[in-house]
């Protein structure tokens, strides 16, 4: 992405010392009915806080750690080739004890997908091993879906938004796969959901593959996409 490379040299430098940190961003939970686990106990496993009616004290319900994360998810169903636009959420061993959060994001991603990149999709299901559908249908997902995409990798960091689009003016360019998602995945939760609301923005004023140009992307970033990315202090 090194036409960001101007951009944010400008804009990172002017908002430094001008933002503040709102509320963390949470999945609204509205496409599942499930808990998910909000505990966690000294032994690292994940636990639940139910109420014990006998005696009207709180027990802690140990659960299960090591539920998918919602790249894992999509990682083990795309190297299955299993799932199908169209087909409810999936359910077996790619996302079995998946928790809810995660689960959510893996809906949103495969519900984009559906909407946004089905013919490349279908074209890369199609396709063998190695094929070029595969970078095909990343490009479709960055350019249509970045929202889902940077939710669904990112969260396991410490990084906001703006250590993540420094990082993507190192990557080849918005298709260059294995870099991006290197970047999107250093973002913690809130953050991941910043970055993706500034990308999608990028892309809808300036698709990569018509008029992803420096003009394009200077303009969108600094007039309409800044504020997705950084919050000014009152």
């Amino acid at each position: 992405m090194k036409t960001y490379i101007s951009v944010l040299a400008v804009l990172l430098f002017m908002l430094v010392g001008c933002v503040d940190s709102p509320e963390p961003w949470k999945p609204d939970g509205k496409s599942l009915d499930a808990t998910s686990p909000d505990v966690v106990g000294a032994d690292g496993t994940e636990q639940l806080e139910v109420g014990d009616e006998e005696v009207g004290t709180e027990v802690l319900v140990e659960v299960e750690v090591g539920s998918p994360s919602c790249y894992e998810a999509l990682e083990c169903l795309m190297s299955k080739k299993e799932w199908q636009v169209g087909d409810e959420f999936p359910e077996g061993d790619c996302t079995d004890n998946m928790l809810q959060a995660q689960a959510i994001e893996t809906d949103a991603l495969l519900g984009c997908m559906s909407t946004e990149c089905q013919p490349q999709y279908d074209a890369w299901r199609a396709a063998g091993p190695g094929a070029p559908e595969l970078g095909i249908l990343y490009g479709c997902l960055i350019n249509s879906c970045a929202k889902a995409i940077s939710v669904c990798v990112g969260g396991g960091g410490t990084g906001d938004c703006g250590d993540a689009l420094w990082c993507l003016n190192d990557c080849a360019g918005p298709t260059d796969e294995a870099c991006n998602l290197a970047c999107l995945a250093d973002t913690d939760d809130y953050q991941s959901g910043k970055t993706g609301d500034f990308l999608d923005c990028i892309f809808a004023e300036c698709p990569f593959t018509s008029d992803f140009s420096y003009d394009c992307v200077y303009k969108a970033a600094s007039t309409k996409c800044i504020g997705n990315c950084f919050e000014a202090a009152g």
